[in-house]
């Protein structure tokens, strides 16, 4: 990668790949896909208020103060 230290890498969660970037990349942050968390919670929170509003804290760019207020809001 150019002599780049990769910083953050996106996922699904899967368990494979969370050994291999902590073995590849020990430095990484390993975040998780906010489009794979909205879809797990739709499918397993049978709660159409709550997956909405969830939905809005982690689709968007907010600052960190702003998803702290809208989950609080939850």
């Amino acid at each position: 990668m150019q002599g780049k230290l990769t910083i953050s890498v996106i996922t699904d969660g899967d368990l494979a790949m969370r050994n291999a970037i902590r073995i590849v990349f020990p430095k990484a942050h390993h975040i998780l896909c906010a489009w794979h968390l909205a879809r797990n919670a739709t499918c397993n929170v049978k709660n159409p208020r709550f997956t909405a509003l969830f939905k809005k804290c982690i689709l968007f760019d907010y600052e960190i103060v702003d998803f702290e207020r809208k989950w609080n809001e939850m």
